[in-house]
C-alpha cells in the first residue's frame, strides 16, 4: 500500500471515528439501554437531558433579569435628559454586559462538560444545583455592585457569589474570556502539531472544539426570549396599573382609555421581540451544528434582544414627551434593535461562506440556482429588521412630532415587509392567480359538460363548492 492510499485510508477512518463520537453523544441513552440488563435498576444514575433542559431554563432566567434594575426609568429626575440619566446608570449598564457574558460563560461550561458527563447521580445534581443557587444571586448582586461601585462590599460580594478570592476586574474578565482562550489555543495546536489519528486523539479533539450542540442553543435562546416578551407586561401590571383613586373617580373605562398609548407599546414590542425570535429561528433552522463563532454572534442576538424592555421603556416614558428627548429615545431604541437583528444577518453570511460544513445541504449556497427564491427569501427576512431599524434611526433626527410617525410608520412596516416577502419570494401571488383561473376553467368545463344531461343548479353548485378535489393538471396554469 503506498503512502497516499495509506493517508486515504486514515482519513476515512477519523471520519468514521468522528460520526460514531457524534452518533454516541446524541443517543448515548438508547446506547446504555442496551448495554445494561433489562432488570438493572435505573434510579440512581439517570440521563442528563431534564438536567441540562433545567439549567438552560435558570441561566436563561437569570441572564435575562439583569436587565430589570437598569429597564426602571422612573429613577431619572425632571432636571435630567435622556442622555445625562444614560451616563449617570453607565456602571449599571456595564454591570449588565459583564454579568450577561458570566451567565452565558457559566452555560457554555455545563455544556462543555456535558459532552463527557452524560449520566448524573444525587451528588453531580447537588453540585449542580449549588452552581444554579450561586449563579441565581448573580442579579442582585451585579445590580449592587453598578449602583455603589466604589462600595468594597459590593464588589466583594460579586466575588463570592463568582467563588473567587481575587477582587479585580481583571480576574473576571479573565473569567469571560478563558472559554475563547482554550479554543484558540487548542485550535492553533491542531494546525502546528498534527496530532495522530487514533481514538483518543480524535476524542480529543472532538472534545477541545466545545461545540455546543445546536439543541441546546435554540432551547436557551428560546427561553431568553420567551421571558424578555414576558418582562414587557410588568411595566402595564406594576407602574402604569390603573389605581382606586382613578378608578372611584372617574371610572375604569377611563382609566384604561388613558392607558391606549401604554397599551400599544406593549403590543408592538411584544411583536417586535416576536420578530427578533422568528428570524433567529429561521436562521438557526439552516444551521445542522454551530461552531463557536455562531455562538458568539448568537450571543450577541441575545445580549441586545434582553435590552428590549429598556427600549420599550424608553419609547412609552419619554416618546411621548414631544421634545427632543423624544428623538433621542427613539434614537436608542432603534439602535437597540438594530445590533440584535444584525447578528442574524451575519450568521447567514458565515453560514453561506462556510458552506456544507454548518449548513444543511439544501441551504448551501452550491444550490443557489435550484432554490433562488428560498435564498432571496432568507436574505429579505434577515435584512428586514435592520433595514426599519436604520430608517427610524434616521427619521429621529428630523422633528419631534415626525420621529413619532416615523416610529409607527416602522412599527407597522416591519411587520407587513414580512408578510409582503412571502407572498413575493414564495410565489403565493402566483399561486392564487393560478386558484382564481382554475376555478374559472372548472366551472365553465362543468356547465358545458353538464348542459346537456339536464343537471339542475344545486348539483352543478356542489360540485364548484369543492374545487380542490377536481383540480386539473394543465401546463398553462403553472
Amino acid at each position: 500500500m503506498n503512502l497516499h492510499a495509506k493517508k486515504i485510508l486514515n482519513q476515512n477512518e477519523s471520519v468514521i471515528t468522528k460520526n460514531n463520537h457524534k452518533h454516541l453523544e446524541k443517543y448515548y441513552d438508547e446506547h446504555v439501554d442496551k448495554k445494561l440488563p433489562e432488570d438493572y435498576h435505573r434510579g440512581d444514575i439517570t440521563s442528563l437531558k431534564r438536567m441540562l433542559a433545567y439549567f438552560d431554563a435558570m441561566m436563561a432566567a437569570c441572564a435575562t433579569f439583569l436587565v430589570v434594575p437598569i429597564k426602571n426609568l422612573d429613577l431619572q429626575e425632571n432636571t435630567q435628559s435622556l442622555v445625562q440619566f444614560i451616563a449617570s446608570i453607565s456602571s449599571e449598564l456595564i454591570e449588565y454586559f459583564v454579568g450577561f457574558q458570566i451567565v452565558l460563560t457559566i452555560w457554555e461550561n455545563m455544556n462543555n462538560r456535558a459532552i463527557v458527563i452524560k449520566r448524573v447521580d444525587d451528588f453531580i445534581l447537588t453540585l449542580v444545583i449549588f452552581e444554579m443557587l450561586v449563579t441565581s444571586i448573580l442579579p442582585f448582586s451585579l445590580a449592587l455592585q453598578g449602583h455603589y461601585p466604589r462600595e468594597k462590599v459590593s464588589f466583594l460580594t460579586t466575588c463570592v457569589i463568582l467563588v473567587h478570592y481575587g477582587v479585580s476586574w481583571a480576574f473576571i474578565a479573565l473569567l469571560i474570556i478563558i472559554p475563547t482562550i482554550r479554543k484558540i489555543y487548542w485550535f492553533v495546536r491542531r494546525r502546528v502539531k498534527k496530532l495522530e489519528l487514533t481514538e483518543r486523539n480524535l476524542f480529543l479533539e472532538h472534545f477541545c472544539k466545545g461545540n455546543i450542540p445546536k439543541e441546546r442553543v435554540e432551547i436557551m435562546s428560546d427561553a431568553a426570549v420567551a421571558i424578555v416578551a414576558c418582562i414587557l407586561i410588568l411595566d402595564i401590571t406594576e407602574k402604569k396599573f390603573p389605581s382606586k383613586v382613578d378608578v372611584n373617580k372617574h371610572g375604569l373605562i377611563y382609566a384604561l382609555r388613558n392607558m391606549t398609548s401604554e397599551f400599544f407599546i406593549y403590543v408592538a414590542s411584544f411583536c417586535l421581540v416576536s420578530a427578533l425570535w422568528y428570524v433567529n429561528y429561521a436562521v438557526l433552522h439552516l444551521f445542522k451544528t454551530v461552531n463557536s463563532i455562531i455562538l458568539y454572534l448568537q450571543k450577541v442576538f441575545l445580549l441586545f434582544c434582553c435590552l428590549c424592555p429598556l427600549a420599550g421603556n424608553m419609547v412609552l416614558i419619554i416618546a411621548n414627551k414631544d421634545d427632543n428627548e423624544t428623538n433621542i429615545a427613539i434614537r436608542y431604541s432603534a439602535g437597540i434593535i438594530f445590533f440584535s437583528s444584525i447578528s442574524n444577518f451575519f450568521i447567514v453570511v458565515y453560514g453561506l461562506l462556510t458552506g456544507e460544513k454548518y449548513f444543511h445541504e439544501w441551504a448551501s449556497i452550491k444550490h443557489f440556482k435550484k432554490n433562488k427564491r428560498e435564498h432571496f427569501y432568507t436574505l429579505a427576512k434577515v435584512l428586514n429588521l435592520p433595514f426599519w431599524s436604520i430608517f427610524c434611526f434616521l427619521g429621529s433626527f428630523g422633528s419631534s412630532s415626525s420621529a413619532i410617525y416615523v416610529l409607527y410608520v416602522t412599527s407597522f412596516g416591519a411587520s407587513f415587509s414580512f408578510f409582503a416577502f412571502k407572498f413575493i419570494f414564495m410565489n403565493y401571488i402566483s399561486k392564487i392567480a393560478t386558484y382564481f383561473l382554475r376555478q374559472n376553467y372548472l366551472v365553465k368545463e362543468y356547465k358545458e359538460s353538464y348542459a346537456s344531461k339536464e343537471i339542475n343548479l344545486r348539483q352543478v353548485s356542489f360540485f364548484t363548492e369543492h374545487l380542490d378535489n377536481y383540480v386539473i393538471r394543465n401546463e398553462n396554469f403553472n
